[in-house]
């Protein structure tokens, strides 16, 4: 099963995208899980998820704020969730 992970970013935020992509990476590679991550800082798609904190993840349509999951470990229960 391949796990959706999507990056919601405000339009000014965008720099510390690739640092979240790759411990998304990191975490599902060391939990044996595929990921898919799509990135988006379109003001109107980001408002679907009726966030203002960003970056903020959204997996399994769950939303996150990225500040609060507890870096890897956090990330790994999160993927492990959707299982």
């Amino acid at each position: 099963m391949r796990i959706t992970v999507k990056i919601l970013q405000s339009a000014c935020n965008c720099s510390s995208s690739k640092e979240i992509k790759d411990e998304i990476k990191q975490a599902a590679d060391e939990e044996g899980l595929s990921v898919e991550i799509e990135e988006t800082s379109d003001l109107q798609e980001t408002m679907k998820y009726g966030t203002t904190n960003f970056p903020a993840l959204v997996i399994d349509e769950e939303v996150r704020s990225y500040e609060n999951i507890g870096g890897l470990d956090g990330l790994k229960q999160l993927l492990n969730r959707t299982q």
